[in-house]
């Protein structure tokens, strides 16, 4: 009863303080209520009790080592809390008991990409691929796709969660990361000054994403991270009536869910799209004091780095920078944080300091940026250091042959000067 009237209080009442002493006090009834713990370090970490928290987690994961909510609540909490080693050695933990437990294997790749340690999941993918015995089991290849698209490495990807999206168990974060990677969610800074007549996400890509959002509304038709999906959609196609459905939509989702971040963010990549600056600003400034949780990591990042850009482009540079630190305070591998300090540090004429950063980057991309890239090598062109220029450019390059602009602006100077 103490639990039921603590859950009321939270999700009915948004009673927090009084919900917490109801969770205590069933815990006192019952010491080994899972749902209760869960619960309660749930609503500490909401409340940045971070200590207490971590408490909570660690007396449940004593009761149930192997549950998957609260390994990743309690590496959330390491990694707020700065030791994102206690969090890794928590995955570490639960896989050596059941490698094959590939819901924890996937939320061990992500983490362990914002700790800047992607490199040590791979043995783990491996052991587990050796007890799935077949190449094609969902479990190992979901953990493929979170694997590669960790990496960056979006075909391989999108080819992996496909496998993956048919059966229960993973269809879900399947379905997510497909409709994400052909949304391109992860690269919104064109909204900021999008060219009239240019298409920044594929037709075809929006039509597959539309099909995926179908499937995903009929497997969790009350998640309201399907209305925010169908709203870029919906954005993205740039015409009238499907920005003002996705602002109908938006506005709608946030009227019950005012701390929605995800539906926060979606509203001001809207409010950009329809020139409407000020408005997109105000709505972001609604997620910096919301908690930083794994269920919407990647939506406050994205919605901070907008945020930053935009400030960039007022030349709010210290804001910019703050937004860019705050990023990489919770993942240490998000490359457009590092790029964009790059960016602030090369216009103050801090060109050392500005390579360090893009050097960062170009290795968080596995070197498959043309933006990072360019600026890497310009930069090593303006500190003279000719070398490492031209190896940086042949290498793009190599990748990608019509990048003409680095060809004229960066390498042809480079091998003047050695010459």
């Amino acid at each position: 009863l103490s639990y039921e009237l603590a859950d009321y209080l939270e999700n009915a009442e948004s009673n927090i303080d009084a919900a917490k002493a109801a969770y205590i006090d069933a815990l006192r009834y019952f010491e080994s209520h899972k749902s209760a713990l869960f619960s309660l370090a749930k609503l500490l970490s909401k409340k940045g009790e971070l200590d207490a928290c971590a408490s909570a987690c660690n007396r449940l994961l004593k009761i149930d080592p192997s549950n998957e909510e609260g390994a990743y609540l309690a590496a959330d909490t390491m990694l707020l809390k700065n030791t994102g080693d206690q969090g890794m050695m928590i995955f570490k933990g639960i896989l050596s008991l059941k490698p094959d437990n590939y819901n924890v294997l996937g939320g061990f790749i992500s983490f362990a990409k914002k700790v800047g340690r992607l490199h040590e999941t791979k043995d783990y993918i491996e052991a587990a691929a050796k007890i799935a015995g077949r190449s094609n089991e969902p479990g190992i290849v979901y953990a493929r796709g979170v694997y590669e698209r960790n990496l960056g490495n979006n075909s391989d990807a999108l080819r992996y969660f496909n496998g993956a999206r048919g059966d229960p168990s993973f269809a879900k974060n399947a379905l997510i990361n497909m409709i994400e990677i052909y949304l391109n969610l992860a690269s919104l800074e064109w909204v900021l000054n999008p060219a009239p007549e240019q298409n920044y996400v594929i037709l075809d890509n929006l039509k597959s994403a539309n099909l995926l959002i179908e499937e995903l509304e009929m497997r969790v038709y009350t998640d309201p991270i399907v209305t925010v999906y169908k709203s870029y959609c919906e954005m993205f196609k740039r015409d009238s009536s499907g920005l003002e459905l996705a602002n109908k939509l938006l506005i709608e989702l946030l009227k019950s869910r005012s701390q929605y971040s995800p539906g926060i963010v979606a509203l001001a990549v809207l409010k950009f799209l329809l020139k409407k600056a000020a408005d997109a600003k105000n709505a972001l400034k609604l997620i910096q004091n919301i908690p930083y949780t794994s269920d919407d990591c990647a939506h406050l990042e994205r919605g901070w780095m907008l945020y930053g850009h935009s400030m960039y482009n007022s030349n709010t540079l210290d804001v910019a920078q703050e937004m860019c630190n705050k990023c990489i305070r919770y993942n240490k591998s998000n490359l457009k944080a590092e790029e964009l300090i790059g960016i602030i540090l090369e216009k103050g004429s801090q060109i050392p300091e500005a390579l360090l950063h893009y050097q960062r980057a170009w290795d968080l991309s596995n070197h498959n940026s043309t933006s990072i890239g360019y600026h890497l090598g310009s930069n090593y062109l303006k500190c003279n250091n000719f070398v490492e220029c031209i190896s940086i450019c042949k290498e793009i390059l190599a990748k990608f042959p019509t990048y003409h602009e680095l060809d004229r602006d960066v390498l042809s100077k480079a091998l003047a000067s050695v010459r």
